[in-house]
């Protein structure tokens, strides 16, 4: 299965020269990831949006390959992806939540 990098993203949700605030990389960081667990849920539409909108934010300066990789693989690699934006606690608990009722669905 095909990904970015996990640690370019980590540092684009988390540069240090952003003339964000800790609270809007934090928010972004959590859209993000909310908008991965969305789309592993199979609320894609939803999912692949609030992605896109957290990626336009942070902004597409000499990043537009990057940005659309991240989008071209995000199926199947949402937790990783979600894990490495560093969302909140409250939020990363989700995606372990989901994980485990995988596990525990009779197939």
């Amino acid at each position: 299965m095909s990904q970015v990098d996990p640690d370019k993203l980590f540092e684009l949700f988390h540069q240090k020269e952003s003339h964000r605030t800790a609270h809007e990389k934090v928010a972004l960081s959590n859209l993000f990831a909310l908008g991965c667990y969305l789309h592993l849920n199979g609320q894609t539409k939803a999912g692949r949006k609030a992605c896109r909108n957290a990626l336009n934010a942070i902004g597409t300066h000499n990043r537009n390959t990057f940005m659309n990789k991240i989008m071209d693989t995000l199926a199947g690699n949402e937790a990783v992806y979600a894990s490495k934006s560093n969302p909140n606690t409250e939020i990363s608990a989700l995606f372990r939540s989901t994980q485990c009722r995988s596990e525990s669905d009779p197939e």
